[in-house]
């Protein structure tokens, strides 16, 4: 597991199991559930089935979530996001 800096603040933890992608709150912060998952992507083959902490699920073709993540990127550019190694805790 990895975790993710944003702003250098640990926010979530990362995690990847083939086509799965897992987004978990971290321990860090003060979240209503720490370390538990906040977001599941799966990649089907033919598009992204999203999974939220609700379990509501969202299926996205590729283009779509494409679009999504270049209006992201546009509207959080002041953001800073870092993927480090977990550091484990003494």
């Amino acid at each position: 597991m990895k975790q993710i800096l944003v702003n250098d603040k640990n926010l979530y933890y990362y995690n990847k199991d083939k086509k799965t992608y897992e987004l978990y709150y971290s321990d860090d912060v003060e979240w209503h559930n720490p370390n538990e998952i906040c977001m599941r992507i799966i990649d089907t083959g033919n598009g992204l089935d999203i999974t939220l902490s609700d379990d509501n699920t969202i299926s996205l073709d590729y283009h779509i979530a494409e679009e999504i993540l270049i209006l992201l990127k546009i509207m959080n550019k002041k953001q800073k996001y870092e993927i480090i190694s977990k550091k484990e805790k003494l």
